[in-house]
């Protein structure tokens, strides 16, 4: 009797690990594709900076990758020159997020640790 159960046993682990090792390994994590971002920027920028800040002269960085706390998404600096209350111009730098469905998610001033400081920038189109 003993011997039947050893024998069962040693039957089973050979059926488990055969099934594991047969199995197909999970597919790789498809990379993301960059988001068209100059062309979403571009597109609106009337609706990212209010109607009374008038940003024009937009320049716009390279894409990065950013960690937000609505998990990782794209980041981009956009510079401008934009119309103050006091009617004088002043330049402006924002970062504005894309998440994966490449969809505008927030745009805020650009802080120090954003680094648009160090990013190189290029003349934005309008659309």
């Amino acid at each position: 009797m003993r011997r039947c159960g050893g024998l069962a046993l040693a039957v089973v682990l050979v059926l488990v690990l055969s099934g594991c090792a047969t199995s197909a390994p999970p597919p790789p994590p498809q990379a993301e594709t960059e988001p068209p971002y100059r062309n979403l920027i571009a597109q609106h920028l009337d609706t990212l900076f209010a109607e009374d800040s008038k940003m024009r002269s937009v320049s716009i960085s390279g894409i990065r990758r950013s960690a937000t706390p609505a998990g990782p998404e794209w980041r981009v600096c956009v510079r401008g020159a934009a119309s103050n209350v006091a009617g004088g111009v002043s330049s402006r730098t924002y970062v504005v997020f894309i998440n994966r469905k490449h969809e505008i998610t927030d745009r805020r001033l650009a802080r120090p640790e954003d680094g648009c400081d160090r990013e190189s920038y290029e003349r934005l189109a309008r659309a």
